[in-house]
């Protein structure tokens, strides 16, 4: 019953911080990286810059013709493979984000949202075909392409928030505490107080992250 328990804190914990850094703002694409192919022209990189660990973005690209965008592309034409080191995500579909029934979004902006969740220069992989004209590019964040991934905390006021990486090691550290004083020899009637203890601890942590992001939103509309 323990583990469950701690298990169960360990992910509110983490959804509490995710939650909050996914409220964080952000801007405007900045920084892309172009590539022609036959009589396109591809533009790939974040669609909000400067990126940051925690909170939502996307791969974007922009695909032109001459001077026009080109709007011509469904979801099974171009695909992004994203990775981060040794580390790879599947192959997901790039999406027109333009509606032509609404007339919202970009004529010729592509995208595929995810979360990155550790900092660095992620790489991007897109391949496909355009109208049939073959595309397979594979590019590196950098100071010359895109954003490196960067953690949120120097932009953050004023309370500083943990990220889901710190809240997962706090929590694992006191997991195997906890571990350690189930296998000692001490009355079992003293076992459940001091795992109370400890979970009230975590409690009352995720608590104070949630008062300080109240306080935030309650600056921000003064």
């Amino acid at each position: 019953m323990t583990r469950r328990t701690f298990r169960a804190a360990r992910a509110a914990a983490v959804a509490v911080v995710a939650g909050a850094l996914s409220l964080g703002a952000v801007h405007p694409a900045l920084a892309h990286d172009v590539h022609p192919f036959g009589p396109y022209t591809i533009a790939l990189g974040w669609l909000h810059e400067p990126a940051y660990v925690g909170v939502d973005n996307a791969v974007q690209v922009l695909v032109k013709q001459g001077d026009h965008a080109f709007t011509g592309i469904t979801d099974k034409d171009l695909t992004v493979v994203v990775s981060l080191g040794n580390q790879k995500m599947d192959s997901m579909p790039l999406v027109p984000s333009a509606d032509p029934d609404t007339g919202l979004g970009i004529p010729g902006e592509y995208e595929m949202h995810f979360i990155p969740t550790a900092p660095g220069n992620y790489t991007f992989h897109i391949s496909g075909k355009v109208n049939g004209t073959p595309v397979d590019e594979t590019v590196t964040g950098s100071d010359k392409t895109f954003a490196t991934v960067d953690n949120p905390t120097d932009v953050q006021f004023p309370n500083k928030v943990p990220s889901a990486t710190d809240v997962s090691t706090k929590v694992d550290r006191v997991a195997s505490r906890v571990s350690a004083v189930e296998g000692r020899s001490i009355p079992p009637d003293s076992q459940p107080l001091a795992v109370v203890a400890l979970i009230v601890a975590i409690v009352l942590g995720g608590a104070g992250v949630v008062i300080g992001l109240r306080a935030r939103r309650r600056g921000s509309r003064i």
